[in-house]
């Protein structure tokens, strides 16, 4: 569970919503962003993952 602060994201996943920290989330969106840029190198342009 993330420790709320002042700031809080309120985020909405799929039938429910989540009340994130707002730093841990920009962290969260951070890591995410980069795992996301490397799953894009990998893929082929025919949408499918290629070794």
């Amino acid at each position: 569970m993330s420790k709320v602060s002042r700031e809080v994201a309120i985020i909405g996943v799929s039938s429910r919503i989540e009340i994130w920290s707002a730093d841990r989330w920009d962290e969260y969106c951070t890591g995410a962003e980069e795992t996301y840029e490397e799953l894009a190198e990998k893929m082929g342009e025919g949408g499918a993952l290629v070794d």
